[in-house]
């Protein structure tokens, strides 16, 4: 089982990720936050294996977040999910300790895909861009 706490802002976001994560049977989700002190509250108190931040947080913004939780959880897994594209962004992410680099605008299958991998340590670094076939019917829907 896979622990996962979700930090973002939106409420509409926390609340797609819960319900695509919530249909898969190997994935818990523990804690969610708005912000970005909550979200390091949340993840130093339930220790989840996984972390799904978003860049643009009150307070706390996702990189501030990573480097908070490289000192104090730097056993759990850091995904940045964001609409952020600027590759600087992308960069300091890494540097901060973030796994996985993921745009919102990715499939629900490849988001999950990449969340499996990243809690087991497998493969490289990943980001997610939108394709053009993401309006097919016959595709799982986007994440937001």
């Amino acid at each position: 089982m896979i622990r996962v706490v979700i930090a973002d802002d939106h409420p509409h976001i926390r609340s797609a990720l819960r319900h695509v994560l919530e249909l898969e049977s190997d994935f818990d989700v523990v804690a969610e936050a708005e912000d970005g002190v909550q979200a390091v509250d949340q993840v130093v108190r339930n220790r989840p294996d996984l972390v799904i931040l978003d860049y643009r947080m009150p307070q706390l913004d996702g990189i501030q977040v990573a480097r908070e939780l490289a000192e104090q959880a730097p056993t759990t897994t850091l995904v940045m999910l964001t609409s952020e594209e600027d590759p600087d962004i992308r960069a300091e992410a890494e540097l901060a300790g973030v796994a996985r680099y993921l745009l919102k605008s990715g499939r629900a299958d490849e988001l999950l895909r990449t969340l499996r991998a990243a809690a087991l340590g497998q493969g490289e670094a990943l980001s997610i861009v939108a394709r053009a076939d993401t309006d097919r019917q016959d595709l799982p829907p986007r994440i937001a």
